[in-house]
């Protein structure tokens, strides 16, 4: 009986002893967490900054570009918006020309310089023109210096099309021994106009309204 009573007793100390040490533990797993989550807090805290500055910073920037850009991007719809109004007026100029016209128009380098084309003998091809109509005019300001004169589709002469004009006229002249090549065509006088008139075609298609833009 008395041994009973023993084990019992020892029973109960193991049961307390354990108790006690389960205890320990769990109050140091406690402030184990309790320290992790003081911690955790500030660095959430600090990434969230961080991430909020991040974003802060790259709505800044996009808003910038966009203010940077819309004044880029206007003036850019200004430049097109002209020519575009240049490019509708020489065509609707052209439309109301004769053939004849337009073709006195591009054969105008001949005249200018009349020494150079009276020193070599030329052989023509001719695209967007009528052949007897041009090959009369080459004549007139060529004379014995034009060897002979052709038909061509525009697609086979080798020139590009100009954004923008609407007609596709031409003469290509090229010396008998081939070392030299004159483009007479309508578009390249177009470009010459451009080059040295844009400013005054503009100014007299928007006048004041352009200087207001």
């Amino acid at each position: 009986m008395e041994e009973l009573r023993s084990t019992e007793i020892l029973e109960q100390e193991i049961h307390a002893e354990s108790k006690k040490e389960a205890e320990k533990i769990l109050s140091a797993v406690r402030r184990e967490a309790e320290k992790i989550l003081s911690e955790v807090a500030p660095r959430l805290e600090a990434a969230k900054a961080e991430r909020e500055k991040f974003y802060a910073e790259k709505v800044a920037k996009c808003e910038k570009d966009l203010r940077a850009s819309v004044p880029l991007e206007c003036q850019r719809f200004l430049v097109s918006f002209i020519s575009q109004g240049v490019d509708s007026a020489l065509n609707e100029y052209f439309k109301k020309l004769s053939q004849e016209e337009r073709l006195e128009i591009s054969l105008k380098p001949i005249l200018a310089k009349k020494e150079f084309f009276s020193s070599k003998k030329f052989r023509a091809k001719v695209y967007g023109f009528d052949l007897d109509l041009a090959r009369a005019s080459l004549e007139k300001n060529l004379k014995d210096n034009l060897l002979s004169a052709e038909k061509i589709d525009f697609a086979l002469s080798g020139e590009e099309a100009q954004s923008g004009i609407e007609f596709h006229e031409g003469v290509i002249l090229e010396s008998e021994d081939k070392g030299v090549k004159c483009r007479l065509t309508l578009e390249e006088a177009v470009s010459e106009l451009k080059d040295k008139h844009y400013g005054e075609l503009a100014e007299k298609l928007f006048g004041d309204n352009l200087r207001k833009i």
